[in-house]
């Protein structure tokens, strides 16, 4: 079972780029031209302040795998104090930029087997992608504005399935036929349009 192989089955489609000559490191140059509004910071100010940004951190169990970066949360735990004002900036400026760092966008792609299934067929194993934690911390911070502040102050519709319990994309995708069954068995005219397709 070569990597290939790997890649062929569990990413269709994908195709492999080898390392630039002088490694990744150099990409990292590509930087925003936008320097964010006064409005742009002030939400990013809010939305990532640092008590936060402490309980976003705490609440990665300390020992989980690192991204590609090699960063484990207990190293970003314990070095909370000197490093917060960095990582408030880092998060801020990435926020109300709209800019994804380089580094945060490279993941490693680890194959764990299924278990009780053979090794010798490539089904049995299944990839994990560990991200860089930093990005994970914003991600739980965007998160927990979202639910904690825009859905509060503006409730979702009853047709939006993300962020409301207990409803599945299987609930969204039945509700498709569900209408035009509805339309036919009524003799009515039905157009559903599904954003993004």
């Amino acid at each position: 079972m070569t990597l290939e192989e790997l890649l062929r089955v569990h990413f269709p489609g994908s195709e492999i780029i080898l390392e630039p000559s002088g490694g990744w490191d150099g990409l990292e140059l590509e930087l925003p031209k936008w320097d964010g509004s006064r409005e742009d910071w002030a939400v990013s100010g809010r939305v990532i302040s640092y008590d936060k940004l402490k309980c976003a951190l705490f609440s990665f169990q300390t020992y989980k795998s690192p991204g590609i970066d090699g960063i484990m949360p207990i190293m970003l735990q314990q070095g909370f104090e000197p490093l917060a004002g960095k990582l408030l900036m880092l998060l801020r400026a990435s926020l109300a930029l709209g800019y994804i760092l380089m580094s945060w966008r490279q993941i490693r792609v680890v194959f764990i087997s299924k278990p009780g299934k053979p090794l010798s067929q490539v089904k049995s194993l299944r990839p994990i992608s560990p991200m860089s934690f930093i990005f994970k911390t914003l991600e739980k911070l965007l998160d927990r504005h979202i639910r904690d502040g825009v859905l509060v102050e503006t409730p979702i519709h009853q047709n939006q399935f993300d962020y409301r319990a207990g409803m599945s994309t299987e609930m969204a995708l039945f509700q498709v036929p569900h209408r035009l069954e509805k339309s036919l068995n009524h003799k009515k005219i039905a157009l559903d349009c599904l954003p993004g397709y």
